[in-house]
């Protein structure tokens, strides 16, 4: 992911040894060889060598597949690796289509004839991470410990519970994801309800009489899937979205890739033009080596603006040859030769390098 270059990569059904690549940065001590991309050109028209079994295939062009494994080489669960302190026990209500706290204790179900909820499907749990601020997405939704559904807590004054009168919060705040976010990963399609605030996944029976009714400018949310959500999914057009998208078509343009924490590499690709039916594409690797530096910054590393390296060795032995060092304001007493060509710039104020 360090060297700028031109791949070329013949389509899938050629059959051909090199007809994959794999993109990794070796000098990453972070993901090193455990998180990579592999890249293939796939194409549903006719090649030299026919469709093949790519007939079917969602377009033409790159299609970009993001892996990251443990020491076994095995790619590892999304979910229980990034949000490990999540509750693991929500599920959709089969007959109100609220999101419920399945923790055991019979709450009332805004449904006729139904004393409590009953989960959709028994053996498939929904994952919610809360009180996370690296979560990101939608802030604001609680636990009702009355109805157990989850509800939009600045709505509560007008809200409706199914155990009577207004939600009555719990202490934990959970955040919702956007389906339009790339980073969402799991059950799509949940929205809120602007009758009883609830989060719902489908037409049911709302607290407040009549059916759920999709609260006015809002748009829907994906929640997590508990299981079964694994690091080796597709980075598809034109946002890298996970596992949906499509193939990077003639001319496209990536933005710079993305590993699964949500910290940005510094690589982009490059779809040359072709011609539908091409035998072969060529794919540009063009690195944007710049980094940045903060001497009063604590954090993880990785020389990017939000995770910039804390000290100018680590910044110049980063940038890549011609790159720029961007150094925030700040004070330093470190001496260094720089050996190789660079611009070194001042940011938010002035930077003093070499000082006791």
């Amino acid at each position: 992911m360090r060297q700028r270059g031109l791949l070329t990569l013949p389509a899938a059904q050629l059959m051909r040894t090199n007809a994959s690549v794999i993109l990794y940065d070796p000098t990453n001590g972070q993901r090193n060889f455990t998180e990579f991309f592999i890249l293939e050109y796939r194409s549903r028209t006719n090649t030299s060598a026919g469709r093949g079994y790519d007939w079917e295939v969602g377009g033409n062009g790159l299609v970009i597949w993001h892996v990251r494994q443990d020491s076994n080489k095995n790619p590892i669960e999304y979910t229980q690796t990034y949000f490990p302190g999540a509750e693991t026990i929500w599920r959709r209500c089969l007959n109100c289509r609220g999101l419920s706290f399945a923790d055991g204790t019979s709450r009332p179900c805004p449904s006729s004839g139904h004393l409590g909820h009953e989960a959709e499907d028994k053996d498939s749990y929904l994952w919610l991470p809360h009180d996370d601020p690296s979560v990101e997405g939608m802030p604001g939704w609680r636990w009702c410990q009355k109805c157990s559904q989850l509800f939009y807590l600045p709505n509560l004054a007008t809200s409706e519970c199914a155990a009577g009168g207004r939600h009555w919060s719990g202490s934990a705040d959970y955040r919702l994801r956007l389906d339009s976010d790339p980073e969402a990963l799991g059950a799509r399609g949940w929205w809120h309800c602007g009758k009883c605030q609830c989060l719902v996944g489908g037409n049911g029976v709302c607290p407040a009489t009549g059916p759920h009714v999709k609260a006015a400018g809002t748009s829907n949310y994906t929640v997590p899937w508990w299981s079964g959500v694994f690091t080796i999914m597709t980075a598809g057009s034109s946002d890298l979205a996970r596992g949906r998208g499509g193939a990077w078509g003639s001319g496209a343009s990536t933005p710079l890739l993305r590993y699964y924490d949500g910290a940005e590499s510094r690589t982009r690709l490059v779809v040359h033009p072709f011609q539908s039916g091409a035998d072969e594409i060529t794919v540009e690797v063009q690195p944007n080596y710049d980094a940045w530096v903060d001497f009063s910054y604590s954090g993880t590393e990785e020389g990017s603006f939000d995770r910039p390296f804390n000290t100018f060795a680590e910044g110049t032995d980063s940038v890549y040859p011609g790159g720029i060092l961007h150094i925030k304001t700040g004070t330093s007493s470190e001496t260094r030769q720089v050996t190789k060509p660079m611009r070194i710039e001042p940011y938010g104020g002035a930077v003093k390098i070499g000082y006791p």
